[in-house]
């Protein structure tokens, strides 16, 4: 018996009834809030190195430490599912420092991409056509939002 308790902010009878809303609803947190918690990390891990902070030292072994499994009952299981974790997390440092750099905007889209495009995938494979037009829905509206931060950022770059 799993006794995991968790607070999920979108309900499960709108999951239910509108799961593409609900998926939505999800990203635009995810875009809200991971690129301000990714700078945060950035900031602090970079003012620790200019510092020569031996907490930084410390709080990434233990970072690395925690890559791997809770479940793992051996030692080789704990450093595959590490391993695997570590290429997972060293891709994710390599976008930030080659692709998206200073780009702010990269940040938001690529954390509001994140949790929504597992969910379409599924949604448009699914045999009802309820959710596949739940999963037509929300990627016709993710598109719109990506395409609407764009033309707000051209806006925003053309001089007056």
């Amino acid at each position: 018996m799993d006794h995991h308790q968790y607070v999920d902010i979108v309900p499960d009878l709108f999951d239910a009834s509108w799961p593409g809303a609900a998926y939505l609803f999800r990203a635009v947190l995810y875009a809200l809030f991971l690129p301000a918690i990714v700078a945060g990390v950035v900031y602090l891990v970079r003012y620790g190195l200019e510092s020569r902070a031996r907490w930084v030292w410390v709080a990434g072994v233990l970072t690395l430490l925690s890559l791997g499994s809770s479940r793992a009952h051996s030692v080789a299981e704990f450093l595959v599912g590490g391993s695997v974790a570590m290429l997972q997390f060293l891709v994710a440092v390599a976008f930030i420092v080659l692709i998206f750099r200073n780009n702010v905007l990269a940040y938001v889209g690529a954390a509001f991409c994140l949790p929504i495009a597992e969910p379409l995938i599924s949604l448009l494979s699914q045999p009802a056509a309820f959710l596949r037009w739940n999963g037509f829905l929300l990627g016709v509206l993710a598109a719109t939002v990506l395409a609407c931060t764009l033309v707000a950022r051209k806006e925003i770059q053309s001089p007056l």
